[in-house]
């Protein structure tokens, strides 16, 4: 059943000429249906991932920095979570700096108890004890109201934002009247302060911004409520398989909508109110009027979202949030106000000593600057101003820097001098100038924040929100809202393609590459279907990285795949079926290179042939008609098989390709259909092994008392046509020509000399500088009238016995009498030859020749050409 249906199927894309087309349509249908299921949606995520991993970063801008509640800090300021009156400090700290803007990444849900200030207690009660009077306003103080402190910081440093979350459950609090109502005030100051109401009319329109799971809101407490300048949500929504890719911008609550931190801190940034916030579901959200702070320019700033309010934000940096933007240890702003003055000090004490006024000039440069850059409106000139400001601050920062240099030489000194020995004032100084350069450091990191945007989070071990995003998968997600900035103000937006475009893709590339594979063969398919995965991943990885627009890679890549995966296999299998048969068939008949061609090219079974330069063989069994009469049809059978098997295998060894076989002779060429340059050598070669092989098999014979097999051979290098010929119906590859002819000659010609295996003047010409040959005679074969030279093969090239060379040598000594007409001379020479090898054909040959000479001479118009008689 799954042979005939393969073969059905084969039938099928082999005789229709739109079942490609058929095949892909069917493909595009499953991969439609597949695009709807979570695995699929989980395999784009994993491309998606990975293309983000290849993208390049963008760049950061220079004005978002991170106040990192790190190890650090713990360990200075004390075990988490902290006295909130420490964030005020930190507060205090950057509204004199001069922070642009400060948020919390943690968030402030429940009233913190009242406390003894334990300092005041002390110094009331020792008041107390003295019998002195205390006031009003001293009892006040010894109640240490953290919230408090906590909100008065908020409300001078001014420009700070909090964060909320909305909640899955509602959990009743049982709290006095007084204090419910404090509540329900301050939910309605965070209500306004936080939210736009929407026109009712046009609720519909955002209901992919409405989570009913989302019951509630969970906000700051009422003091800090009425301190904070704004408040943004801070939920986030992972994708299936818990990976940030995306967030949630906006949010649409008991009908009024909220905006996500990251877009209030930069709403707040640009000078855009929340009333002056457009949304558009599914298109977009629109800053009207906003102050881009990077270039300054006014104008509305536009984020594409989708139908939920999400953009896909466009992570900055490759590895952990660490490595990107600027961070800085809150506790350095616990330190800064006590090391500030003694550092401030120092620095001028090494200006003085340097002589050089360079940097109080440069601070006064600064300042300057400062208010020229606020004092103006003009785009150009701001943009020139706020470049002067960056390099006056890496002036200044360079020569402070250079100020911890006599520090730091003495602390390589100290340490010098205690590898040579413990010492306690050495390690009491050592201590001293650290803590000198860790102070210089803080003032410098800290003065650093002025104008930038600092997040104040969570990132030492064991209290950070890790999360995974597409290029980390323990990922500070502190990080998140910095880079929602970083994302709008750089334009980067992540654009996917809607599924209506992806399935318009997709419906194309499977038609066409089902239309395509349809009409090539398995191997050009398989080519295609490699080159199509390649290019169209590459293509989609390339608009990623270079445009941002993320089509579905796994869909694009599944309707190039499947169809032509499925036709080409069908092809495929037909093919490799059809190679089996013909290996099959013709392996004991054609050379494997003739099998070969065939299988990768049936056209070349059309009639035909081509010219080409080949070397031609032929051997025959000398005397075999009298060897087959003394044998039996069985006999002779397994004679020829054994002889015709040894020479065969010699053959194709050396590329050579089997014509036929006429009884007990063989017809083969080198050359065709594979080409190569040195066929005359291997033709000569393989005659060599054949003469070997022949010598071994007659040892064998007669040792077994069979008659032995003499063989003669003729070679010659020439043109001639090689192809298929024959009928339509029946065909056969072979070489026809003048050239291969002479070669069946020559083979023939080996009788009048008692030779084994002789060679044409080409043949020899090419190959003399790695074969023994002799030079025969020069003659004229039956039915040509042009004269040959002719040789006889005697083998590799320095590997004839001294015995043999020594007849040789005497040989051409006859040979050159010969052609003289010297007829005595030559005979006695040849009579040598044969003294040394008494049964060399050719000097048997001519010795008879110049007895004949001597008794008649020829006549004077002898050209020294021998004119065979007979084939």
């Amino acid at each position: 059943m799954k042979l005939t249906s393969l073969k059905r199927l084969q039938g099928f894309i082999e005789e229709n000429n739109i079942s490609g087309i058929i095949i892909a349509l069917i493909s595009f249908f499953a991969i439609l249906l597949f695009s709807f299921t979570g695995a699929y949606n989980l395999f784009e995520y994993k491309l998606y991932d990975l293309r983000f991993t290849m993208k390049p970063t963008i760049a950061e801008w220079d004005a978002l920095a991170f106040l990192n509640v790190d190890e650090s800090s713990i360990i200075n300021i004390g075990e988490y979570p902290w006295p909130r009156r420490e964030y005020a400090k930190g507060l205090d700290v950057l509204r004199e700096v001069g922070i642009r803007q400060m948020s919390f990444d943690f968030e402030f849900l429940d009233d913190t108890p009242k406390k003894i200030n334990e300092s005041i207690f002390n110094v009331l009660n020792s008041k107390i004890e003295k019998r002195g009077r205390i006031g009003r306003d001293e009892l006040a103080s010894i109640v240490l109201d953290d919230d408090e402190i906590l909100s008065r910081g908020i409300e001078n440093a001014k420009k700070v934002f909090l964060p909320y979350h909305f909640k899955k459950e509602t959990l009743e609090r049982h709290v006095d009247e007084e204090y419910r109502k404090e509540l329900e005030e301050a939910r309605r100051i965070f209500t306004e302060k936080a939210s736009v109401k929407l026109p009712e009319e046009e609720l519909y329109r955002y209901r992919g911004f409405v989570d009913p799971e989302r019951v509630g809101t969970a906000i700051p407490i009422p003091k800090l409520i009425r301190a904070a300048q704004g408040f943004g949500f801070v939920d986030r929504d992972p994708d299936i398989d818990g990976i940030e890719r995306r967030i949630r911008l906006v949010r649409v609550f008991q009908g009024r909508l909220y905006f996500q931190m990251g877009l209030v801190m930069l709403m707040d940034i640009c000078g855009v109110k929340k009333e002056d916030v457009v949304v558009e579901p599914g298109e977009r959200i629109l800053l009207k009027g906003a102050t881009n702070p990077i270039t300054f320019e006014k104008g509305d700033i536009e984020i594409p979202i989708d139908e939920n309010g999400m953009i896909y934000i466009n992570w900055a940096g490759p590895g952990p949030l660490e490595e990107s933007f600027h961070h800085i240890s809150f506790y350095a702003l616990i330190e800064y106000p006590m090391v500030k003055n003694e550092v401030y000090d120092y620095f001028d004490e090494q200006e003085i000593a340097s002589g050089s006024k360079e940097r109080s000039a440069l601070y006064g440069e600064l300042e300057e600057t400062y208010r020229e850059f606020s004092a103006t409106d003009d785009l150009p000139l701001k943009r020139q101003k706020l470049q002067q400001i960056s390099e006056l601050r890496r002036k200044i920062r360079a020569i402070e820097e250079g100020y911890k240099k006599p520090l730091l030489e003495e602390i390589a000194r100290i340490q010098a001098e205690l590898k040579k020995g413990d010492d306690a004032k050495l390690k009491e100084a050592l201590s001293n100038y650290t803590n000198y350069t860790t102070a210089i450091d803080i003032v410098i990191k800290v003065e650093s924040l002025r104008d930038k945007m600092a997040l104040i989070g969570l990132t030492a071990t064991g209290t950070q929100d890790l999360g995974a995003i597409p290029t980390h998968h323990e990922y500070m997600m502190v990080g998140t809202w910095h880079n929602i900035i970083n994302t709008i103000l750089n334009e980067a937006f992540i654009t996917r393609t809607s599924m209506t475009a992806n399935y318009i893709i997709m419906f194309i590339l499977a038609v066409m590459m089902g239309y395509i594979i349809q009409r090539l063969s398995a191997k050009r398919s398989m080519l295609l279907i490699v080159v199509s995965l390649v290019m169209i991943n590459l293509i989609n990885i390339g608009f990623f990285a270079i445009f941002n627009i993320w089509f579905d890679q796994l869909g694009t890549t599944l309707s190039v795949f499947l169809p032509s995966a499925l036709i080409a296999s069908v092809k495929f299998m037909k093919e490799e079926s059809q190679k089996r048969y013909i290996k099959n068939a013709f392996s004991r008949y054609l050379a494997p290179g003739v099998i070969d061609q065939i299988i990768d090219n049936p056209d070349a079974l059309e009639l035909g042939g081509e010219n080409r330069k080949i070397s031609i063989f032929f051997s025959d069994v000398a005397k075999f008609s009298t060897i087959s009469e003394k044998l039996t049809p069985p006999q002779l059978v397994a004679l020829l098989n054994e002889y015709l098997s040894a020479m065969t295998d010699i053959i194709l060894s050396y590329n050579g390709t089997i014509d036929k076989y006429e009884g007990d002779a063989i017809m083969a060429f080198y050359g065709a259909p594979y080409s190569f340059e040195d066929h005359a050598l291997k033709c000569c070669f393989a005659a060599i092994d054949m003469k070997r092989r022949l010598r071994e098999m007659q040892e064998t014979w007669r040792k077994a008392g069979k008659d032995e097999l003499y063989v003669r051979m003729g070679m010659n290098t020439g043109d001639a046509v090689v192809g298929n010929m024959g009928s339509q119906t029946r065909m056969d590859y072979t070489a026809m020509g003048d050239s291969v002819n002479l070669a069946s000659r020559l083979e023939g010609a080996n009788k009048f000399y008692s030779t084994y295996a002789m060679i044409s003047e080409s043949t020899y010409e090419a190959t003399k500088d790695h074969i023994e040959a002799r030079k025969l005679d020069t003659i004229r074969v039956v039915g040509k009238t042009e004269p040959i030279v002719i040789y006889e093969l005697l083998g590799n090239k320095g590997t004839l016995p001294d015995r043999m060379l020594d007849m040789l040598d005497k040989y051409y000594n006859g040979f050159d009498h010969f052609q003289n007409r010297d007829w005595k001379k030559a005979l006695s020479f040849f009579n040598q030859a044969l003294k040394v090898i008494d049964d060399d054909g050719p000097s048997l040959t001519y010795r008879e020749r110049c007895e004949n000479f001597i008794k008649k001479p020829p006549t004077k118009k002898w050209d020294g050409v021998f004119s065979l008689k007979a084939k």
